[in-house]
């Protein structure tokens, strides 16, 4: 069993807009609710906008880390509205996690078997986990985890101590919390595979 840390610090590169934007995490929820939901029902944003978004704050973590690739805005209007950018960074590490599941891919001899499963802060706005998953091609799993660190931590005190006898024990106390699934949408899937085949990695390649 593996894992893999699909972008550099996501968090770090909302923070950084944030800053740009000159707004708190509190206002940033606020306008994102009104942006991405009406009435409670989720608004597919895939094409909305063209701003493109590379993620390169802390440099990817890839073959070619080597490369001191920045982060930059593409397409970008100048009244564009602050909800667009953010969405535009959210596709964007979702376009990098893809870039890494690509090399992993190639990496394993056998393949990837599994299935994705998404925890930490993004996990808690299911917006984006949508987008994700569209953008991965692949549906995406998200326990009901508050505190996904502390948990674990808990479940490592948990075998030593001898509560648990093994990880495998352990870790059957995360089937118990149950998730939600996310699954591609078609239309979405279509819009984003041609951005990131024919906008995205030429981008990448080229910087």
């Amino acid at each position: 069993r593996y894992s893999f840390m699909t972008e550099a610090i996501g968090a770090g590169n909302i923070d950084w807009l944030l800053k740009i934007l000159s707004i708190t995490p509190k206002e940033m929820i606020a306008q994102l609710q009104e942006y991405l939901y009406s009435n409670g029902e989720f608004i597919r944003r895939a094409g909305s906008s063209k701003t493109l978004f590379l993620p390169h704050i802390v440099r990817r973590l890839a073959s070619d880390t080597a490369r001191d690739l920045s982060r930059a805005f593409f397409s970008l209007k100048q009244d564009e509205a602050p909800m667009v950018l953010l969405q535009a960074v959210v596709e964007g590490l979702a376009f990098q996690a893809r870039s890494m599941h690509e090399y992993l891919i190639k990496a394993c001899d056998n393949g990837i078997k599994g299935r994705f499963v998404h925890i930490g802060g993004g996990a808690n706005e299911p917006g984006w986990v949508q987008t994700r998953a569209d953008i991965l091609e692949t549906a995406i799993y998200v326990p009901h985890i508050v505190e996904p660190t502390a948990l674990g931590a808990a479940l490592l005190a948990g075998i030593g101590s001898g509560l648990y006898a093994n990880h495998h024990e352990a870790a059957s106390v995360m089937l118990e919390l149950g998730g939600r699934s996310y699954t591609p949408d078609q239309e979405a899937v279509e819009y984003y595979r041609d951005i990131y085949t024919t906008v995205y990695t030429p981008l990448v390649e080229q910087l």
